[in-house]
Formats: C-alpha cells, structure tokens, sequence
C-alpha cells in the first residue's frame, strides 16, 4: 500500500463524516421543526383554554 491510497482512504472517510453530519444536521432542523410546530399547537391550546376559562367565569 502506498501512501498516496492510504490518503485517498483517509480523504474518502472525511467525506463520509461529513455526509454523516449534513443528515445530522438535516434532522435537527426536522426536529426543530416540529418541535416550533408543537409549541404553536399547545400555544394554541393553551390559549384557547384560557378563553373558554374566562367565557364561562
């Protein structure tokens, strides 16, 4: 093996790591997401409870 492939090996694992990272990154931003999405859902919720609260007092 000459050294020349072993760095083409090494070259060729760090784009694979990086590819990891960008799918990793890329579900994080899914979550986020839908996290933004839930917290809007449950606001809403919450919300609207409060006005049913203060309807029926």
């Amino acid at each position: 093996m000459d050294g020349e492939s072993l760095f083409d090996i090494i070259i060729d694992q760090f784009d694979s790591v990086n590819v990891l990272f960008d799918i990793i990154v890329e579900q994080f931003d899914s979550i986020k997401v839908l996290f933004d999405n839930l917290a809007k859902l449950f606001g809403t919720q919450l919300v609207e409870g409060i006005r049913n609260d203060a309807a029926s007092a």
